[in-house]
């Protein structure tokens, strides 16, 4: 009877450990694969300055006459073409450009962002929301969001924000195709860099109407 027992017993036990090696040798292998995706995403062209390669580079700066019109309505798709040009072969590895347009997109939001909230602050008529910062999985660390669209308000009595921008030449989208008040606008943050520089400048010269 003993022997018998045995024989099952020795068998669970030797299909646990196989199970416990199977799993240390794939948690190894995914930690180890991801150390080397970080490695290669330090070197991703990809930095805050303009004149680096980054998927919000444009084809230089736009001379601000206050008669450019600047539409940030919908966005600009085209905004990454001469960035995947310059990357050329590099595009082929899925894993790594992956990695890098995470690590890359997120440097380049977190500037404009803050660059956009720079130019609210300093025309003193408009405001934006405050974001809670939450963790992110994937990095392991925390991140304010970082939205592909940003919602503006004019304040000073402005009540239609879409109107008044539209004055100094910046296209929009108005928070009542939202269902919200006509104060808002929606705005898009993916352009080229030329047309957000321009977009950012403008807004912060921007004061209230007499």
């Amino acid at each position: 009877m003993s022997m018998v027992s045995i024989g099952p017993l020795l068998s669970v036990r030797h299909l646990l450990a196989l199970s416990l090696a199977l799993n240390v040798s794939l948690m190894l292998s995914v930690i180890l694969e991801k150390a080397k995706l970080e490695e290669q995403v330090k070197g991703c062209p990809m930095k805050l300055e303009h004149t680096n390669i980054s998927p919000f580079t444009g084809d230089g700066e736009i001379t601000d006459n206050d008669e450019t019109i600047i539409n940030l309505d919908h966005g600009n798709p085209t905004m990454y073409e001469k960035y995947w040009q310059q990357m050329g072969d590099r595009t082929t590895s899925y894993p790594v450009i992956t990695d890098c347009l995470k690590s890359g997109l997120h440097r380049g939001m977190e500037l404009r962002w803050y660059l956009l909230r720079e130019a609210v602050n300093k025309s003193g008529i408009f405001s934006l929301p405050d974001f809670t910062p939450e963790f992110c999985n994937y990095w392991s660390r925390v991140f304010e969001p970082l939205p592909a669209f940003a919602w503006l308000k004019c304040g000073d009595g402005i009540e239609d924000c879409e109107t008044f921008l539209r004055g100094h030449k910046i296209w929009t989208r108005s928070g009542r195709y939202f269902g919200v008040s006509p104060s808002f606008v929606r705005i898009s943050m993916l352009d080229r860099d030329p047309t957000f520089n321009l977009f950012v400048k403008r807004l912060s010269r921007i004061r209230s109407p007499e």
